[in-house]
């Protein structure tokens, strides 16, 4: 698959300067505004002495924030375009390469295991960890040829693992780590010039660099062969921008949390205003950057009321639909997919002895679950009238999860064949995060509802993201790639908008935040016996699709040619597949990889026929979660870890070694 580097853009080459003005005067407007709401007469700031609290607020906290925000959207913005020349790719920044996932990674684990090596700063580690997850994307997209889209897809894929791993030991050490919280949403307040001092100077030197690597950069226009002719180092040249840009992010995340998207937006909108030269873009892209980043802030403290908002929240809920946007403009020049799903031969197996093994698989999963924990003393297995005493509390969420697993795998299979696409899943195509965005909005608009008024309301948010991302699917011949992409910054679109709210200190937060993360802890036997209703009714109804789910992969010539009213029949499996994923995202949360990683499991087992697949697939999806329960259960005793957390990690580490194999 072969993606064009460069966006279409416009013939005006004189709109990025013109950008820039109109920013950074808006910015600097909305500073004004808000100097005027704190000091009724700005000149007390050359004349009031610093006994004055509303001077102070001014001098030591707005202004230096003012100049933050510009210093670190610039320096965001040049970590953009280093990245995006590179890697030739206009959809890298920082955010989407795991940089900012690496780096908070790393800040959790040392603040928890290893404080002594933040003795002198935070930032050391925190470059640590973007430098080492930007080394793994790189090492997997190598095997892709740097291809534009996939370098992303894993970059995403491997931030949700470690946003899974460290929102566990947010989870688990909660008190060790809240200082974390509002640093990680990317807050600008300031009550000193000290770190507008010290980043000023990393971008100074980061900007030196790039003045002198600008030559050899521009080389990259073409491709990679053409450096290399024209007498190029590669390697040296990629290492010296990656380290570059890397340092330039991470020292802004050191100093003013994590902003995400702005080292997107800078670039993207330079390059569409006109600033196709590099040397164009590495002066523009930055300062829009800078710009977008002081207006936002500004922007968002003026209307506010002085309410401290993040800015890195903010500017994550208004990049993702810049994000979508911008994957619907590239050019692509791949061709439509295959549609049969037999892509990958696998081996033929005995499906009856298989499913014996499976179902035999289920029943000790089962047991597992229900009869073996961990106790103050030790682990232990229930017997006699512990199991009574034991079941009203572990059958339901053990019901629920598997119940949830069945669903989830089932909604996969049937998207994965519906699309004839082998990544296709619930979760990686955002259909869950729609029903978590819809459900999000429900919670703090409408009155307390019931279970299942609930469910279809998230059925419905399910509906839409999927009608959405296979209507931008089609667009581009179904692209794999694309329309993973789309899913993956949807999710973050949830994400954000979940860390958002958990700044406005509503107690229905809490309750929101372990739905989020997919805890069982609060499922009532109601609320099991729903789920399980749901799944044996879903696994009843899948003979009828049966027809449908062997003819719909051959194509749409195929499919209307034997008399298949192809309209028809995809519609009621969107519909049906909608409905599973909202049940589930209810009960699960929002990410739990088990659409993913089921169908693949049943396929490579040996499972041909679609019936087989799916009923194989909801075996294994049922194992994987109760299993995910069990262990989130355990492995952090006397803390608990919700079942999505564990399921998340343990799906997007096999993701990437699907990526590896692809």
């Amino acid at each position: 698959m072969a993606i064009a580097s460069s966006l279409p853009t416009t013939r005006n080459h004189g709109l990025a300067p013109l950008l820039v003005v109109l920013l950074l005067s808006a910015a600097f407007g909305l500073l004004l505004l808000n100097i005027g709401a704190r000091l009724p007469d700005w000149r007390q700031l050359f004349t009031a002495s610093d006994a004055d609290l509303a001077t102070i607020a001014v001098r030591y906290g707005l202004l230096p924030r003012f100049a933050l925000s510009l210093i670190a959207g610039a320096a965001l913005g040049l970590s953009g375009v280093l990245f995006q020349q590179m890697l030739r790719n206009p959809l890298a920044e920082p955010g989407t390469l795991a940089v900012f996932a690496g780096a908070k990674f790393s800040l959790v684990a040392a603040v928890l295991w290893v404080p002594g090596l933040l003795a002198h700063g935070q930032e050391p580690m925190i470059i640590l960890g973007g430098m080492l997850a930007l080394g793994v994307v790189a090492l997997l997209a190598a095997r892709a040829g740097f291809a534009p889209l996939t370098v992303i897809l894993v970059g995403l894929v491997l931030s949700l693992c470690l946003e899974a791993l460290s929102s566990m030991f947010f989870l688990t050490h909660f008190e060790e780590l809240s200082d974390l919280l509002v640093w990680q949403t990317g807050s600008l307040v300031q009550d000193n010039w000290n770190q507008v001092r010290r980043l000023s100077l990393v971008l100074a030197a980061g900007g030196l660099v790039a003045f002198f690597l600008r030559k050899p950069m521009g080389l990259f226009d073409l491709d990679e062969a053409s450096a290399r002719s024209a007498g190029a180092s590669v390697p040296m040249i990629r290492l010296a921008s990656f380290a570059t840009a890397t340092l330039l992010s991470a020292l802004v995340a050191a100093y003013a949390g994590i902003i995400g998207f702005i080292g997107l937006a800078g670039p993207a909108i330079a390059r569409l205003s006109g600033a196709r030269r590099l040397s164009d873009r590495l002066i523009h892209g930055p300062l829009i950057a800078a710009g977008i980043l002081a207006f936002v802030d500004q922007g968002v403290l003026f209307l506010a009321g002085g309410m401290d908002v993040p800015a890195g929240a903010v500017t994550a809920l208004l990049g993702t639909p810049l994000l979508i946007w911008l994957i619907c403009r590239m050019r692509t020049e791949t061709q439509q997919p295959p549609r049969d799903g037999r892509s990958v031969e696998y081996p033929r197996g005995r499906a009856s002895f298989w499913f014996l093994i499976a179902a035999l698989s289920l029943v000790v999963t089962l047991l597992l679950a229900l009869f073996v924990g961990r106790l103050p003393e030790g682990w232990f297995i229930a017997g006699g009238s512990e199991i009574g005493e034991l079941l009203p509390w572990r059958l339901p969420r053990v019901l629920a999860a598997a119940g949830g697993g069945i669903m989830l795998a089932i909604a996969g299979t049937a998207l994965q064949r519906l699309t004839g696409n082998g990544l296709a899943s619930p979760e990686l195509l955002g259909i869950s995060s729609g029903a978590a965005l819809i459900l999000m909005v429900a919670v703090f608009l409408l009155p307390p509802l019931p279970r299942e008024t609930m469910m279809l309301i998230s059925a419905g948010g399910a509906f839409a993201v999927l009608v959405f991302t296979l209507w931008l699917g089609s667009r581009s011949m179904f692209s794999p790639e694309r329309m993973l992409l789309v899913g993956v910054a949807i999710g973050a679109l949830s994400g954000s908008l979940g860390s958002l709210l958990t700044l406005l200190g509503d107690i229905r937060v809490l309750r929101l935040l372990g739905w989020l993360a997919g805890s069982t802890y609060s499922v009532t036997q109601k609320d099991a016996w729903i789920v399980v209703a749901l799944a044996g009714l879903s696994l009843a109804v899948v003979p009828l699709f049966g027809r449908w789910l062997r003819v719909l992969p051959l194509g749409e010539g195929v499919t209307a040619a034997i008399g298949v009213p192809l309209a028809a029949s995809r519609l009621l499996l969107l519909v049906f597949t909608a409905i599973l994923t909202g049940a589930a995202t209810l009960i699960m949360g929002p990410l739990s990889f088990a659409g993913l990683a089921a169908p693949h499991l049943a396929r490579i087992s040996g499972l041909r026929t679609p019936l087989a697949q799916v009923y194989g697939a909801a075996i294994i999806g049922a194992i994987i979660m109760v299993l995910a329960d069990w262990i989130g259960r355990n492995i952090a005793f006397p803390w608990q870890v919700p079942a999505g957390i564990v399921a998340t990690l343990l799906g997007g580490l096999y993701f990437i070694l699907l990526a590896m194999k692809r």
